[in-house]
């Protein structure tokens, strides 16, 4: 279909210049006397052509622009799938190695150390499969759920509380999840660089009419004052990290719209605060987003 209407648009485009030859001799014969109908007639007719040409090539861009669109849908869900699939590996990972120290507790006769780590086990899963519920989106609810998992092994406290309306969220799913993923990661590296009696972490998201809120919150230590304006630039690192990446999360703020704040103290802790537009033109998030767009813009 996009090859017909280039070739429509190419084709237009000739039969224009054709014509507008046959009316440069109509126009100097027009020069030395009355516009006859023959002039007139090829006027209107390059205007026709020149018309037809135009829609002929914004169909041939929108279909190319549709491609675009629906390939990025399923380079999206191949996204989505891949981080759920991590993460039922990492599970099952998991439950072998449980499964392994259970035998050996049972074994070794250290059985109040056994019932100790099995409500352990339960507590942990018990919180992953909260996260769904309380996360109704596919791409945030797996970063979620692989984060708590790698914090919990790093005896690092991860909670998490969702205000959101999910039916109605756009925003990019790889952008979203890149941006709070980043944070969190570098929160963890922190904690296992550095001795902390009590780790915690905690992810916070709502929505208000205008924006979308996010906001990342940890109890380690302060980044000093100095250094808070130049971890957002590229290539920073702090003496005890192995690279913060912050820098790629402010660039995609940005990209969104949006802002990124800071605030780090030794009473407070540290958080970082992302405002998001809800408003604006919806990124790629669901690949039924984007056949609905399509649908929209084929009937134009």
């Amino acid at each position: 279909m996009k090859h017909l209407y280039l070739q429509r648009s190419f084709l237009f485009i000739l039969l224009s210049i054709f014509i507008m030859l046959l009316l440069g001799l109509q126009l100097f014969d027009y020069l030395n006397k009355t516009p006859s109908p023959v002039f007139l007639i090829l006027v209107f007719i390059i205007f026709l052509f020149w018309f037809l040409s135009t829609r002929s090539f914004y169909k041939f861009v929108s279909l190319i622009n549709q491609e675009k669109i629906s390939r990025e849908a399923d380079r999206l869900q191949y996204e989505e799938s891949q981080k759920l699939i991590q993460i039922l590996r990492s599970q099952r990972h998991d439950f072998k190695n449980q499964l392994q120290i259970i035998q050996i507790m049972v074994q070794s006769k250290r059985y109040k150390e056994l019932v100790d780590y099995i409500q352990d086990c339960n507590n942990s899963l018990d919180f992953a499969k909260e996260i769904p519920d309380r996360i109704d989106n596919a791409a945030l609810s797996a970063m979620t759920i692989f984060f708590a998992t790698q914090a919990r092994e790093n005896g690092i406290n991860f909670s998490v509380e969702s205000d959101m309306d999910y039916t109605k969220f756009h925003l990019s799913p790889a952008k979203i999840t890149r941006i709070l993923g980043n944070i969190i990661r570098n929160a963890i590296e922190i904690f296992q660089t550095l001795y902390c009696q009590e780790r915690e972490i905690k992810l916070t998201m709502w929505e208000t009419d205008p924006e979308y809120h996010f906001l990342v919150w940890n109890n380690g230590p302060p980044i000093p004052l100095e250094k808070q304006a130049l971890i957002f630039q590229p290539g920073f690192s702090g003496k005890n990290s192995t690279g913060l990446g912050l820098s790629i999360v402010k660039q995609l703020v940005e990209e969104m719209g949006g802002k990124l704040k800071l605030n780090s103290t030794q009473k407070e802790g540290t958080e970082f605060y992302i405002t998001i537009p809800r408003h604006t033109q919806p990124s790629f998030s669901t690949k039924e987003y984007l056949v609905e767009k399509m649908k929209t813009d084929l009937t134009k």
